[in-house]
């Protein structure tokens, strides 16, 4: 019983899994792009808002990025790959039926 009460998320996480795989799998083309672009959009904003005010903690908001001016930036980079990914997403045609 000792086992189960440490290690029950090691049972769990075989069926966690292939759970998402599936729900990825059958997300839309449409689904993708939005999930980007708001995820991208969110990264800028927030690694723009750290570049112009640095860490802030107060009862509206929070934001603390690790590594300085260099994770900053990889977070910038992140959200400008996801919706530049968005884009491409995009404009892809629609396979066919």
């Amino acid at each position: 019983m000792r086992f189960l009460a440490y290690y029950w998320w090691l049972l769990v996480l075989p069926v966690a899994v292939w759970l998402w795989l599936r729900s990825v799998r059958q997300t839309s083309r449409t689904q993708w792009v939005w999930v980007l672009r708001i995820a991208g959009g969110a990264l800028v904003v927030a690694s723009v808002t750290w570049f112009m005010t640095g860490d802030i903690e107060n009862a509206y908001a929070s934001i603390h990025i690790g590594g300085g001016w260099l994770g900053a930036t990889g977070v910038a980079a992140l959200g400008i790959a996801a919706l530049v990914g968005a884009q491409r997403c995009a404009s892809k045609p629609p396979p066919p039926v």
